[in-house]
C-alpha cells in the first residue's frame, strides 16, 4: 500500500514538474519574441517561435515583410526583410534539404551568387522527404537566405528532439514547417513575378 502511494505521488509530482516546466518555457519564449512585435511599422499577422528558444519568425502578410529574430552572444537580434529581400527557404530533416525554394529572377539569382550561397534553381532536392532514410529525426529546421551582407542565414527550429516518423512530434513539426515553407514561397514567387514585370 505503502508503494502504490508512493508510486502516485511520484506520478503527480512528475506531471506538475512538467506543466510548470511548459509554462516556464512558453513565458522565456514569448519574452524573446516580444522585441520583434514591437519593431514599428511592422504587425504580424503570424508567428513562430523555434523549439530551440533561440530564433523566431514573424510575417506581416499586408506589407509582405517577415520579421527574424535570433540569439547571439547573450544578445537578441532582430531585424526585418521585404518579400524581395528573400531569396531563398528550405526545410532541412536532420541537416539534409526536404523542399528547397529560391528565388528564379535574373536580380534574385545575381543576389545569391553575390553571397557566395551557390545556385538557386533546386526546387526539390533530388530524393523527396519520403524517400529519405532516416527512421529516427533529430531536427526539423527552416534555413531562410535574406538579402544580407552580415547576417544571410537564418535557421529556425521546428523540432530539436528524437522521434520516430510516425511520431505525432514529428508529424505536427513537418506540417508548421511546411506551412511557413509554403508562406515564404509565395512572397518569393511574387518577387520574381515583379522582377519580370519590372516593378
Amino acid at each position: 500500500m505503502d508503494t502504490k502511494l508512493i508510486f502516485i505521488v511520484i506520478i503527480v509530482l512528475a506531471i506538475i514538474f512538467s506543466v510548470f516546466q511548459a509554462r516556464k518555457n512558453n513565458q522565456k519564449k514569448s519574452a524573446m519574441m516580444q522585441p520583434l512585435l514591437t519593431i514599428e511599422g511592422f504587425q504580424p499577422s503570424q508567428q513562430w517561435m523555434g523549439k530551440d528558444g533561440q530564433s523566431g519568425i514573424a510575417i506581416d502578410e499586408n506589407k509582405r515583410t517577415i520579421g527574424l529574430i535570433r540569439y547571439s552572444d547573450g544578445d537578441v537580434v532582430t531585424g526585418t526583410f521585404s518579400y524581395r529581400d528573400i531569396l531563398s527557404s528550405e526545410i532541412l530533416e536532420n541537416d539534409e534539404t526536404l523542399i528547397k525554394t529560391s528565388r528564379k529572377s535574373r536580380a534574385g539569382r545575381t543576389k545569391i551568387s553575390e553571397l557566395g550561397l551557390g545556385a538557386s534553381d533546386s526546387e526539390v532536392n533530388r530524393g523527396s522527404w519520403d524517400m529519405l532514410s532516416h527512421e529516427i529525426i533529430r531536427s526539423v529546421n527552416l534555413r531562410i537566405t535574406v538579402d544580407s551582407s552580415t547576417q544571410p542565414l537564418h535557421e529556425i527550429s521546428f523540432m530539436n528532439m528524437e522521434a520516430k516518423k510516425q511520431a505525432v512530434t514529428y508529424t505536427r513539426a513537418l506540417k508548421n514547417a511546411k506551412h511557413w515553407q509554403a508562406l515564404l514561397e509565395a512572397l518569393i514567387r511574387q518577387a520574381d513575378e515583379d522582377d519580370a514585370r519590372g516593378s
